[in-house]
């Protein structure tokens, strides 16, 4: 029951997100800002598939990015280290992905908890290192 309503949402939100992330990118002024921008287009663009992996990968991506993009500056803040700072954002943008990942997976036919959890690590992994590294 609930894949037909992720399928419905897919749809909505995946153009939404790109003219989003488009529109962000036209006026990105910083690193950050453009990073920022890049993680939500690369989500959107994601979002436009029909296959459910890929609407892991672009919801796991995107949060993945922002939990990340938070951790990385306190950690950086705490130890006054940026290293520590950006595998810390790195690692939480992959544990919120895997989450997102084993939820949405254990939920839509044919993919898994486990196969979500994966894809959803690794493209959270990518979100959180991508708005840690360019600040």
């Amino acid at each position: 029951a609930a894949a037909p309503a992720l399928r419905v949402a897919g749809r909505v939100a995946g153009p939404l997100a790109l003219a989003a992330g488009i529109a962000q990118a036209a006026t990105a002024q910083t690193t950050a800002e453009k990073a920022d921008a890049a993680v939500n287009v690369a989500g959107g663009a994601l979002a436009l598939s029909a296959n459910p992996v890929t609407g892991i990968a672009a919801g796991a991506l995107v949060a993945g990015g922002y939990v990340g993009g938070k951790v990385e500056g306190a950690v950086t803040e705490a130890t006054g280290s940026s290293a520590a700072g950006v595998a810390a954002g790195t690692l939480a943008g992959a544990a919120t992905g895997a989450a997102i990942g084993a939820v949405v997976g254990s939920i839509v036919p044919g993919v898994g908890t486990a196969v979500g959890a994966g894809v959803g690590a690794a493209a959270g992994a990518v979100g959180g290192f991508i708005k840690s590294y360019w600040k």
